[in-house]
C-alpha cells in the first residue's frame, strides 16, 4: 500500500501537482512506519525531499533527502543504493548554491556507485560533479566529468541523463567562447527533450482525469436526488396543511394565505429543479460524448504509430530509405499530434477539476505575443510564411500568463496550419475601451459558415486538416473559450472561405 501511494504522488509530481504529490507521500510515510522496515521508510523520505526539491523549497527538500540517507545507511544490509541517496542530497546542495559540501557528497556518491559497478549512478554521479565544477569556474575538471558522463550515457541510451549533460556541455563550451558549438549541443539537448514520451504517464493521467470527472458526476447526481427528495417532503406538507385547514375552521384564512404563498414557492422551487435537472443531463452527456471522442482520438496516433513501425522495420530489412524515411516522417507527425492533443487534454482537466488556479497580474500582452511569435518563426519559415508583429509600445493587461500563453499558442499555431505556402499572417494588439484586444489575421483558406457555428463547443467539436496536412486536437478552440471565459472576457472570428480568417479576444487592461 505504501509503495502504490508513492507511485500515485510520482504521477502527481509528473505533472508538476505538487501539493498533491506531497499528501501521498505522507499517507505512504505513515503506512511505511508501521511496517518496521526502514527501507520503504527512507525510500518514502527520498520522494518527499525530491517533491519540495520540485517544487523549489530547497531547505525542506535537503532535511528530508538527509533522513532518507541517515535512515538507509544504518542498516547492516541493503548499501547498494547508498549512491542514489548521496546523489539527492548532492544535487541539493548544488541548488542551493553550497558547492563545497555538493562536491564533497557527490565524491562520496561516486565512490559508492562504484564499489557496486553501477553504470548508470556512475554516469549521475560523473554528472553532478561536473554541473558543480562548472558552476566554480574549474572548466577543465568540468569538462572531464560531463564528457564522461556524456560518453557512459550515450553508451546505455539513458536519455534524460544525455539532455541533463547537453545542457551543462552547453554551458560549459559557452563559457569557453565556442559558441557554435554550444548551439549544436542546446539544440541536441532540447531535441531529446522533446522526444521524451511516456505513454504510461499519459494512461495513468487519463484514467486518474476520468475517475475525478465520473466522481464529480456522481456528486451531482446525489445532490439532485437530494433535491427531489425535499420536494417531496414538501409536497406531503401541503397535504397535511390542507386537511388541518379543512378541520380548524377558524384558521381557514390564515391557511388559505399560507397554503398560496407555499403554492408559489413549490413552483417556483419546481421550475428551478426543471431547469437544473436539464441543465445536470445536458453537462453529462456532452462530457460523455466529448470523453469518446478523445478516446478515439488517442487511440487513432497510437494504432498509426503502432502500424507505421511495423512498417517501418520491415523495410528496415530490405534497406529502403525512401520508405523508412516517409514512415519515419509520419510516426515523429503522429507522436507529435498525441502529444499536442494531452497537453491540450491535461489544461482542460486541471481547469476543470480546479488544480490549475486562475492568478490574474499585472502583464505587458505585447512581450507575450513577441516571445510566442519566436516559438513558431521556425515552423512558419519551413512553410514560407510570414509570421509577424506591429505590436511594439508596451500595453498592460490584467491577466493570467500561462492561459494567455496558451490562447496564443493554439491561435498562431493554427493560423500557420491553415495557411498556404507564401501567406501571411500578423498578430496586433490595441487599447480599446478598458479592453486590451487583440487579433491573428491570416490570409490563409478561411472557414465555411457553416463551420463558424461549430467553434468553441465541446459537444460539436470541429477539426480541419491544414494546407499541408497538419492534423489538429481539436480541443485548442474550446480550451481558449474556457481560459478567456475565466477572465470575464469573450474572443470571437471573422473568416471567409478563400480570403482567411481573424481569431480576436479581449483582456481587462490595467495601468
Amino acid at each position: 500500500v505504501a509503495n502504490m501511494l508513492n507511485n500515485i504522488g510520482l504521477v502527481y509530481q509528473d505533472f508538476g501537482i505538487y501539493d498533491e504529490a506531497l499528501t501521498y507521500h505522507y499517507k505512504a510515510l505513515e503506512i511505511a512506519k508501521k511496517t518496521n522496515n526502514p527501507i520503504p521508510v527512507s525510500y518514502t523520505y527520498s520522494n518527499i525531499g525530491r517533491g519540495y526539491l520540485l517544487n523549489q523549497k530547497l531547505d525542506s527538500a535537503l532535511k528530508y533527502h538527509k533522513l532518507a540517507a541517515h535512515i538507509y545507511t544504518q542498516q547492516k544490509k541493503h548499501h547498494r543504493n547508498t549512491s542514489f541517496y548521496l546523489a539527492n542530497i548532492a544535487f541539493t546542495y548544488l541548488k542551493l548554491g553550497h558547492l563545497d559540501s555538493a562536491q564533497h557528497v557527490a565524491v562520496r556518491s561516486l565512490k559508492e556507485a562504484e564499489l557496486i559497478k553501477n553504470k548508470h549512478r556512475i554516469a549521475v554521479s560523473e554528472s553532478l560533479l561536473g554541473q558543480i565544477y562548472l558552476q566554480k569556474g574549474n572548466l577543465l575538471k568540468a569538462a572531464e566529468f560531463l564528457y564522461n558522463s556524456q560518453h557512459r550515457a550515450g553508451q546505455n541510451n539513458y536519455k534524460e541523463l544525455l539532455r541533463d549533460n547537453q545542457f551543462a556541455l552547453a554551458r560549459l563550451e559557452e563559457t569557453r567562447g565556442n559558441a557554435g558549438k554550444a548551439l549544436t549541443l542546446y539544440k541536441n539537448a532540447s531535441a531529446i527533450e522533446k522526444s521524451l514520451f511516456n505513454k504510461n504517464e499519459i494512461a495513468t493521467f487519463t484514467q486518474i482525469t476520468i475517475n475525478q470527472i465520473q466522481e464529480k458526476s456522481a456528486t451531482e447526481k446525489a445532490l439532485l436526488q437530494k433535491n427531489i427528495e425535499i420536494q417531496k417532503a414538501k409536497v406531503k406538507k401541503e397535504r397535511l396543511i390542507k386537511w388541518i385547514v379543512i378541520a380548524g375552521s377558524t384558521l381557514v384564512l390564515i391557511a388559505l394565505i399560507y397554503i398560496a404563498y407555499s403554492r408559489k414557492s413549490i413552483k417556483k422551487l419546481n421550475k428551478k429543479l426543471l431547469t437544473s435537472e436539464k441543465e445536470l443531463k445536458q453537462a453529462n452527456a456532452d462530457k460523455i460524448k466529448f470523453f469518446s471522442i478523445i478516446s478515439h482520438d488517442l487511440k487513432s496516433p497510437f494504432n498509426s504509430v503502432l502500424g507505421l513501425s511495423n512498417l517501418l522495420l520491415m523495410e528496415t530489412g530490405e534497406k529502403n530509405l525512401q520508405r523508412i524515411n516517409q514512415y519515419a516522417h509520419s510516426i515523429h507527425s503522429e507522436a507529435q499530434k498525441a502529444i499536442n492533443l494531452l497537453a491540450n487534454l491535461m489544461a482542460w482537466t486541471l481547469s476543470h477539476t480546479d488544480k490549475m488556479k486562475f492568478s490574474p497580474q499585472k502583464t505587458d500582452v505585447n512581450t507575450l505575443i513577441t516571445e510566442n511569435i519566436h516559438l513558431f518563426t521556425d515552423i512558419a519559415q519551413q512553410k514560407n510564411i510570414t509570421l509577424k508583429t506591429t505590436s511594439q509600445v508596451p500595453l498592460y493587461a490584467q491577466a493570467d500568463v500561462a492561459m494567455v500563453n496558451t490562447i496564443l499558442r493554439n491561435l498562431i499555431s493554427n493560423a500557420i496550419k491553415f495557411t498556404k505556402s507564401g501567406g501571411k499572417i500578423k498578430v496586433t494588439s490595441k487599447a480599446v475601451e478598458g479592453k486590451i484586444e487583440i487579433s491573428i489575421a491570416d490570409n490563409g483558406i478561411g472557414l465555411a459558415p457553416e463551420a463558424l457555428d461549430k467553434l468553441f463547443r465541446i459537444d460539436a467539436r470541429h477539426t480541419t486538416s491544414g494546407t499541408n496536412n497538419e492534423q489538429g486536437t481539436g480541443l485548442g478552440l474550446t480550451l481558449c473559450k474556457e481560459f478567456i471565459d475565466k477572465h470575464n472576457e469573450r474572443i470571437w472570428v471573422n473568416s471567409q472561405p478563400g480570403k482567411g480568417t481573424t481569431f480576436s479576444f479581449t483582456l481587462p487592461a490595467t495601468s
